[in-house]
């Protein structure tokens, strides 16, 4: 049992936590963007960015008390996690839908990357937040 929680947290680590480093200094960038958005009358993006960076931060919190332990209640890293999963879904469609015109998706290194940086943590995510579901009851 101890063998597969430490397998599952470097594997978490590796696919998850680590391209959550980049995309925690992009939803920065987005709350900062979005909060000087506000002054130039963009309010619907403004908000949006300001939003969807402030669930990405939180859903990186959430992910470094998975993997390092840092020390939340376990309703609050599922709320967490939860609002990471949610931000990087919403940017993942937005990307992958094509409305962002640099993304070549028959590009082989730009695939890998996208999926790197983008799907990885998205599925470690939906994977915490299924096993914090599961194990619900335990906890409690």
């Amino acid at each position: 049992m101890e063998f597969r929680n430490q397998l599952i947290i470097g594997i978490s680590i590796i696919i998850g936590w680590v391209p959550s480093l980049i995309l925690v200094a992009l939803a920065c960038l987005g709350v900062f963007s979005g909060a000087l958005s506000l002054f130039d009358k963009a309010f619907p993006m403004a908000i949006a960015f300001v939003t969807l960076g402030v669930m990405g931060i939180l859903g990186f919190v959430g992910s470094t008390s998975v993997c390092w332990g840092l020390k939340i209640s376990y309703s609050k890293r599922f709320w967490f996690l939860l609002c990471g999963v949610a931000s990087l879904l919403v940017v993942s469609l937005w990307l992958f839908n094509g409305r962002y015109n640099q993304l070549n998706p028959h590009d082989n290194a730009t695939a890998y990357l996208f999926f790197y940086i983008f799907i990885c943590p998205l599925l470690i995510g939906i994977f915490h937040v299924v096993l914090h579901i599961k194990n619900v009851g335990k906890v409690i």
